[in-house]
């Protein structure tokens, strides 16, 4: 389990853990989305891996998956 599935120690500062590396499957979870979202996203080109698991796995940065969500949104709301 990555740290950004534990739950902020008081005192830290969130905006430390931006940049901190998330699975697909916590990916999908931070943003509200399936985990199909996620790999579409990446197929899109939308979301890009900053790494791989020591199993080959992809990694997303937290702040690169909030980016994402943001302008998926932002463009759902453009087509209405």
């Amino acid at each position: 389990m990555s740290v950004a599935a534990e739950p902020i120690a008081r005192g830290t500062n969130p905006l430390d853990r931006l940049n901190e590396l998330v699975t697909t499957s916590e990916a999908a979870r931070l943003a509200g989305v399936a985990v199909n979202t996620i790999t579409t996203w990446r197929d899109r080109g939308t979301l890009t891996p900053a790494g791989t698991d020591d199993r080959g796995r992809p990694l997303y940065r937290f702040l690169d998956v909030a980016k994402a969500e943001r302008a998926t949104r932002d463009r759902a709301r453009r087509h209405r």
